[in-house]
């Protein structure tokens, strides 16, 4: 509250959960300080019982990996075709087990430390 109401920030955006979000936007209308909310998406991938599982895989792995999963278009949930639910799972499983941690700034690293673990 203290940051949205400082006389010193004209405007501010935010990404969060909804009520955050509302608590901000609240804030910001007393004062007319123009406001940009990001809230609460779930972000879900669908495969269907036709989908090809290896393709299924790279989009679940990039969506949990790109930028540490640490943003707000980053994969929050999966909805899977009970038919194939096991082959993706062990797949999925098989390929984060060779996600290259390290340094972000290193090249062959594909995933770099937390902000907030």
């Amino acid at each position: 509250q203290r940051l949205v109401t400082d006389p010193r920030i004209r405007c501010v955006n935010f990404t969060g959960s909804v009520p955050s979000g509302r608590q901000v936007a609240s804030d910001c209308s007393r004062l007319l300080k123009p406001c940009m909310l990001e809230l609460g998406g779930s972000n879900p991938l669908v495969v269907f019982e036709d989908a090809d599982l290896d393709k299924a895989v790279d989009g679940i792995v990039q969506g949990l990996t790109l930028l540490n999963g640490q943003w707000c278009c980053g994969l929050g949930r999966i909805f899977v075709h009970e038919s194939i639910q096991d082959a993706l799972m062990e797949k999925t499983m098989a390929r984060l087990s060779e996600v290259k941690i390290g340094n972000s700034m290193d090249t062959e690293s594909e995933m770099g430390p937390l902000g907030n673990p």
